[in-house]
């Protein structure tokens, strides 16, 4: 298999990656300050978060559904578990 094979294939899902963990890293910081106990002191850090990672999904899934050439959602949607776990595992 030729590198550009590799790419074409692979890189179609490093946007909504790369929009993933950017969006979880802002989360995580907005929770530290939320949650610390000199600044917010939130009493409810288990909601908040839960939340937060639905309010996550959906973002992500209404890009996906609105832009699927450009995510991938197209090629989500027919893909097998099997499939999935098998790209997913190249990722680890």
């Amino acid at each position: 298999m030729s590198d550009s094979t590799f790419y074409k294939r692979h890189c179609i899902y490093f946007p909504a990656m790369a929009g993933w963990f950017i969006t979880s890293a802002a989360l995580s910081s907005y929770n530290k300050v939320i949650f610390g106990q000199d600044r917010g002191a939130f009493p409810c850090p288990l909601l908040l978060t839960s939340l937060h990672f639905f309010v996550q999904w959906v973002f992500s899934y209404s890009a996906s559904a609105l832009f699927p050439d450009f995510f991938g959602g197209a090629v989500v949607k027919k893909m097998s578990w099997k499939t999935y776990l098998g790209e997913f595992v190249q990722f680890i």
